[in-house]
């Protein structure tokens, strides 16, 4: 789905293509995690630093899923104008 998205919006090339993929999985595994982290807090509330480690994943789990999109569009159009 976000690939056809991405191919109305832009046609990318697909070496650039696989890297955002590949990226964007790898953003997914960090934020889950972070999740499970959330949910071992809430679950044992053993101590704070599960929640802030849960929360810090999170948030560069979405920040590098953003930067990753942003960069492989920026990326590609370098790359289809030749500089």
């Amino acid at each position: 789905m976000k690939r056809d998205i991405l191919n109305k919006l832009l046609p990318i090339d697909k070496k650039i293509m696989k890297i955002i993929n590949r990226g964007l999985w790898i953003s997914l595994i960090i934020g889950v995690i972070g999740i499970f982290l959330i949910l071992a807090y809430n679950t044992y509330s053993v101590t704070y630093d599960f929640y802030e480690g849960g929360f810090i994943l999170i948030k560069t789990g979405l920040a590098f899923a953003a930067e990753l999109i942003g960069l492989g569009i920026a990326t590609n159009k370098l790359i289809k104008e030749k500089v």
